[in-house]
């Protein structure tokens, strides 16, 4: 009897030990956060240049980058595919617990944020 209970123990503590933890979800706010900013930032930007450049004819508005291109949709396109590579460096970043992995989303909303408010003019 005494075996059998010893049996029965070890088979209930081994199977108790198999199931494997439960992972704790958590919500990366941080590169949640600066995504955000990061792509209102750069909508803002492009928007207001394309609306300075083609729309309104503003004397002495040019685009400060000139690698950017002058039409819209390229515009567009390249502004958004690099705001959205920095976002995905930054949540793998913060997903290995890297600790300066909040620079380049930082950079890239304050580098919009300047465009957006001082690009329409020289």
């Amino acid at each position: 009897m005494r075996y059998f209970l010893i049996l029965i123990l070890s088979v209930a503590l081994n199977a108790q030990s198999t199931n494997p933890p439960k992972k704790h979800h958590h919500i990366p706010w941080g590169p949640i956060i600066r995504g955000t900013l990061h792509f209102t930032a750069t909508a803002m930007d492009v928007q207001g240049t394309q609306r300075c450049l083609h729309e309104l004819p503003i004397p002495g508005c040019v685009e400060a980058n000139p690698l950017m291109p002058e039409k819209a949709w390229q515009a567009w396109t390249l502004n958004m595919s690099i705001t959205g590579a920095s976002t995905l460096l930054d949540f793998e970043n913060w997903k290995n617990h890297r600790k300066f992995g909040w620079i380049t989303p930082v950079e890239g909303i304050t580098e919009h944020t300047v465009g957006a408010v001082t690009g329409w003019t020289k």
